[in-house]
């Protein structure tokens, strides 16, 4: 998961710095096999985290995110699509800032997240026991 959210910033980001249509394309083509395994991998790992009766309920908020993330961003991306900063247009800093959070995440996701909950040095070992044998 970690390097999926680091290469799909970083492709994001670099968007926001094509000068042609053909670099658009290939940069598209290479976002969408960048993120293509997020979903997968998400749906994967919280199966690792959450209790069979307590997944559909996990997974549901995590695809209801989607509509309210992109609720919120749509106010932030109309105002970023009309400035000007350094010589580059809103679009551009639209494309550039989107894949920030991103990478900004995957370092604290690298850092602090493990695949299972065994593997969680922050649980408390009778809470990564108890999230073992649910599981």
């Amino acid at each position: 998961m970690t390097a999926t959210m680091l290469v799909w910033g970083v492709v994001a980001s670099a968007s926001g710095f094509i000068h042609t249509e053909r670099q658009f394309y290939v940069m598209r083509f290479v976002l969408g096999v960048a993120e293509a395994p997020f979903l997968p991998g998400i749906l994967t790992y919280l199966g690792h985290w959450y209790r069979p009766a307590d997944r559909a309920k996990a997974v549901a908020m995590f695809m209801v995110a989607i509509p309210v993330a992109q609720a919120m961003a749509s106010p932030l991306a109309t105002w970023l699509l009309q400035i000007s900063w350094l010589g580059f247009s809103g679009w551009r800093w639209l494309l550039i800032l989107e894949g920030t959070p991103a990478v900004l995440c995957a370092f604290v996701a690298w850092f602090f997240l493990t695949d299972r909950p065994h593997q969680a040095g922050w649980l408390a070992p009778d809470q990564r026991e108890w999230l073992a044998t649910e599981n």
